[in-house]
């Protein structure tokens, strides 16, 4: 029997809200700071989020607004948005998802690796960890990010590396995404993907065919866990258990 040994996170949109709140918040305060005239609304940014990576989202917008920005100037903007982020986060403004410290706890405490597979830079997630329960912060077995690969999700490339470097069969791994570049990441590694969903995806849920499961979030005791693609989960929570069935 197939048995779950290792979870891929995400982490943008998966583990934490750092969407919205967090990086569309940086990225509109660098703007202002460098004296373009932008500002990314919640719809605005939903629609940038197709393009994965801090740099690649500023350079597809301002091919957009018909503005030929050079690679030193898109990273200097990059580099104000960073650190601006990461104030944001020392600020305890911005959460984990519901349900993401039980279920993290509960793998941990069964001894099931977890990795974080993302295209946000290591400084960008260092900093998330850093203002995470001890409990969390500490557990994850190893991150892939922006820095360790070439190419961005959807490539496959950041999930190929992260089986490689924890020597886990891909038969018993489960990743949890929020996005459609992150699933269709996922299934080109023969990764087995639950999408938990955020109130900002526009896409239509027939896009995400290839998950194995579709949820609004993971659960916890006063939040109800909703199942729009796969089987229901139990308790109304995501559970170990029901990670497992995904694999089936």
């Amino acid at each position: 029997m197939t048995t779950l040994k290792g979870v891929f996170w995400d982490v943008d949109g998966t583990l934490a809200d750092t969407e919205m709140e967090g990086h569309r918040v940086s990225f509109n305060y660098s703007f202002n700071k460098v004296g373009i005239n932008w500002y990314w609304n919640r719809s605005t940014y939903a629609k940038l989020l197709n393009y994965p990576g801090g740099v690649n989202r500023i350079k597809q917008y301002s091919n957009m607004q018909n503005m030929n920005l050079d690679d030193s100037y898109l990273n200097e903007i990059h580099v104000i948005k960073q650190k601006y982020y990461k104030q944001l986060l020392g600020s305890d403004l911005i959460k984990l998802r519901i349900g993401v410290e039980r279920v993290f706890n509960e793998l941990h405490q069964n001894g099931i690796q977890q990795w974080i597979v993302t295209t946000s830079s290591n400084v960008a997630v260092q900093a998330l960890l850093a203002n995470l329960p001890k409990s969390i912060k500490n557990n994850f077995k190893g991150v892939v990010a922006h820095e360790d690969v070439k190419y961005k999700k959807p490539n496959s490339e950041c999930y190929l590396k992260a089986l490689k470097s924890s020597k886990l069969d891909p038969s018993n791994v489960i990743v949890i995404e929020d996005s459609l570049v992150g699933l269709q990441s996922a299934v080109g590694a023969n990764l087995k993907c639950l999408i938990t969903l955020t109130d900002y995806d526009t896409n239509d849920l027939s896009l995400y065919s290839q998950a194995k499961a579709i949820v609004n979030h993971l659960g916890d005791e006063t939040n109800t866990s909703v199942v729009m693609k796969g089987t229901p989960v139990h308790n109304k929570m995501v559970s170990i258990s029901y990670l497992n069935s995904l694999l089936l």
